[in-house]
């Protein structure tokens, strides 16, 4: 394939324009990382003098482009590297296509500068995350928390090309099975090392206290109610403190007071306050400006 770089960038951002660049961040030539701290774009949207400051700073090329995926954008992308060989021999596209049932729909596709593949798809109803080489060899669900080098983009001097120019398929069926069936799995091992860790935790909250490490004993103990009781029973938890510091060997020179039981349960659950709420999961903005 003759490869016409300004051809096919210009046709393609004539046709989608600022619809689709708001959507990337800047990378650093040749190595796929983001050039700025990108996190932040993940639930927002860079102002358009922003935009403005990158192309200036960040020309692309020799800057990449990387489309920041999930819930917000409304995409994910399934990534197929071609030139990694199965055990047997057989490469990645070719193992899946060769899979009974898993036929990948015609969608949006794009060409990567390796020779692989990006399968564009619209974000599921479903929480979905970055899966890395683990739902079949050589091939990566990219998704929440993650990003995808965009068209537009050069490595080495080949460019990200639109391989099929048609509008974003819905998530197939397979595929969706596929990764809550991962996710689930994952899940299970995740709860699976928490209960042993729970466990072992819980033990060391209420085993013996030796002087001088009462204060950790009762940070630890606050930390474990917060995050296993619902927030409106959290008000118990300074009473629970003191009752369990009356077992704990007293210093004469430092008794604890109400004021000590209430400040240690407040830290603890603020902190397990905001780790609740960065587990709420984003609402989706569906981007379906691809045609």
């Amino acid at each position: 394939m003759t490869r016409n770089v300004p051809g096919e960038i210009a046709r393609y951002h004539l046709a989608h324009g600022d619809r689709f660049r708001h959507r990337c961040i800047p990378g650093i030539p040749e190595g796929k990382a983001p050039a700025v701290k990108w996190k932040l774009y993940q639930t927002s949207d860079p102002s358009p003098e922003t935009i403005w400051g990158w192309d200036r700073h960040f020309p692309c090329p020799p800057h990449l482009r990387l489309l920041i995926l999930g819930a917000r954008t409304g995409l994910l992308v399934l990534d197929i590297d071609v030139r990694a060989k199965h055990e047997r021999g057989i490469d990645a596209f070719d193992l899946l296509e060769q899979t009974p049932g898993y036929t990948l729909p015609r969608t949006f596709t794009v060409l990567t500068a390796s020779g692989g593949w990006h399968f564009y798809f619209l974000y599921p109803d479903f929480p979905a995350r970055n899966i890395i080489d683990k739902l079949w060899p050589a091939i990566d669900l990219k998704a929440e928390g993650g990003y995808i080098v965009s068209l537009g983009s050069v490595i080495s001097g080949e460019p990200y090309l639109v391989a099929h120019n048609r509008p974003v398929a819905p998530l197939p069926d397979w595929l969706s099975t596929r990764i809550l069936a991962h996710q689930q799995h994952q899940r299970s091992l995740r709860h699976r090392d928490r209960d042993r860790g729970d466990k072992a935790d819980w033990q060391e909250a209420l085993t013996p206290v030796q002087q001088g490490r009462q204060d950790n004993a009762l940070i630890a103990l606050a930390g474990k109610l917060a995050r296993e009781l619902p927030e409106d029973l959290w008000p118990t938890i300074p009473a629970t403190l003191a009752g369990r510091a009356a077992q704990y060997p007293q210093d004469p020179a430092r008794p604890y007071t109400d004021a000590d039981f209430k400040r240690i349960a407040k830290s603890a659950c603020d902190m397990e306050h905001a780790r609740r709420a960065k587990e709420k999961v984003i609402r989706p903005i569906v981007f379906r400006t691809i045609q």
